[in-house]
């Protein structure tokens, strides 16, 4: 598969093909319609997820998970190798991460087939094709936050009026800090650079060494399960640009990345395993500082990995949300709820 794949798409098609139009989470999403925290992420893509038969998905609104289901949307009109293309990779990539899976549990001292039960039965995968654009020339060389809304509006995606309501901009953000709420994410990219880790109270470079090697992050499901024995990885992606006259154009292009979220199935519920008692005493390092924060209520994982799925998208995609999902709203703590508070219907 060749990373840079190129999709031609007009700003109309795009917005045809948009989440914002539809009611379906997994579609393309414009620039600066996502954030992380609060704060814009800039970069633009396009989602995909788990299919399921069109005949049964989408009909049930409870549990809020079930609009997850259905089919993507795929631009075989105007782009007809692409899926052929991207479910090969996706085939090849979940092949690995059940490996990695495996490889996990036998490290906890647990058989390797000991989370099969919650991976066999159709368990939900999502990826995107991400593009973060080169930033602008008078962008701060510190990474200051600023307003950055004239980058999104010059796309012809977004205009300064939709920009005023929600979340402020950073000119370096490409996806802002933190953690994935699932199992393991498998990510290819190209040589530009960009993706940074925490580790030990410092941001550190992940070498981009092309689409020759695969990251794997390591997700909070991973970490509850196994009681903090393996740490969910913090992340972020920054924007640079190269003012070196001897910088190569490679350098100054759009950085590209395709990651893979791998989940168990949606209605699989995340509790620590059993765990051997040498395993047990060197467990729990996620509760120290230096390797990223506290669990708070707040930001809370809720168990169920559907609710859990569901809540993240929602928070990150908030136009999506508030104008397809009008019915439902998430409560501080996290928890789904139908607007009428019908105790009944939380998690």
């Amino acid at each position: 598969m060749k990373l840079r794949y190129r999709i031609s798409i007009t700003n109309t098609i795009k917005f045809q093909w948009s989440l914002i139009k539809l009611c379906k989470i997994y579609r393309y999403m414009k620039l600066g319609v996502e954030n992380t925290a609060g704060v814009v992420d800039i970069r633009e893509q396009v989602e995909f997820a788990t299919e399921t038969d069109s005949s049964v998905a989408g009909w049930k609104l409870w549990p809020p998970y079930e609009r997850l289901r259905g089919r993507n949307q795929w631009p075989d009109d105007f782009q007809p190798s692409l899926r052929p293309t991207i479910m090969e990779y996706v085939n090849g990539t979940l092949e690995i991460a059940n490996i990695i899976r495996r490889a996990l549990c036998m490290a906890l001292g647990l058989s390797a087939d000991a989370l099969d039960h919650m991976f066999d039965n159709d368990p939900h995968w999502a990826m995107k094709l991400v593009s973060y654009p080169v930033p602008n020339e008078n962008m701060s060389s510190s990474g200051a936050n600023h307003s950055h809304s004239s980058e999104i509006e010059q796309s012809g995606l977004r205009s300064a009026s939709e920009l005023q309501s929600e979340p402020q901009t950073s000119s370096w953000q490409g996806v802002g800090a933190h953690t994935d709420t699932n199992f393991l994410t498998l990510v290819l990219q190209d040589s530009v650079g960009g993706l940074q880790v925490f580790s030990k109270d410092s941001w550190i470079d992940v070498p981009a060494d092309g689409p020759a090697v695969l990251v794997c992050n390591l997700g909070e499901q991973a970490q509850i399960l196994s009681s903090g024995y393996f740490l969910a990885t913090p992340h972020r992606v920054v924007r640079r640009l190269v003012h070196s006259s001897t910088a190569s154009l490679e350098n100054n292009q759009s950085r590209i990345s395709i990651p893979i979220f791998f989940n168990p199935n949606l209605e699989a519920k995340i509790q620590p395993l059993k765990l051997p008692e040498n395993v047990m005493k060197t467990s729990g390092v996620s509760e120290n500082k230096r390797h990223w924060r506290n669990s708070s209520d707040k930001n809370a994982m809720l168990e169920a990995v559907g609710y859990n799925t569901f809540k993240s998208l929602a928070r990150s995609h908030p136009v999506v949300f508030r104008k397809h999902h009008g019915d439902l709203c998430i409560l501080e703590d996290g928890r789904i709820v139908k607007k009428c508070f019908d105790s009944k219907h939380t998690d």
